[in-house]
């Protein structure tokens, strides 16, 4: 029973039992953690954001730039959803308009996108992956 409460304890604070002697060690380095590439982190494909809600949109920046953060749907411009972040700003909160798409007779949309812009050269961009934007929930 002492074992197993020992071993409750080690789950759950963290705790390890003493580290192997150096011989027995593994001498091969961790690998170093990967960089995020640069792009948007969310919303990934196959999200559903439903209009209304409130959804937190998270991107790293490929520049040291002022960037614009945009919507499109289809083809179609959406508008800005912010203007001249500063570089060190890497997410939002962004309320999705109802209307967003029902405003155009759809019940959803599943060619919506995000567009991160460089705000110094509109020629450089990043767009999200498409995702999905519902209706209003009751």
């Amino acid at each position: 029973m002492r074992r197993l409460w020992a071993l409750l304890l080690i789950g759950v604070l963290g705790c390890a039992p003493e580290p192997a002697p150096p011989s027995s060690r593994s001498t091969t380095p961790e690998p170093a953690s990967q960089p995020v590439a640069a792009g948007f982190l969310s919303p990934r494909a196959g999200d559903v954001w439903a209009e209304g809600s409130v959804q937190v949109v998270r991107w790293k920046a490929p520049w040291s730039t002022q960037v614009h953060v945009e919507a499109a749907m289809g083809g179609k411009d959406k508008g800005h959803l912010a203007m001249n972040l500063d570089p060190g700003v890497d997410s939002l909160a962004w309320r999705v308009p109802v209307g967003f798409v029902t405003g155009f007779g759809l019940a959803r949309a599943d060619n919506v996108r995000l567009r991160l812009e460089n705000a110094e050269d509109a020629s450089q961009f990043v767009d999200s992956d498409t995702f999905t934007v519902t209706g209003a929930e009751p």
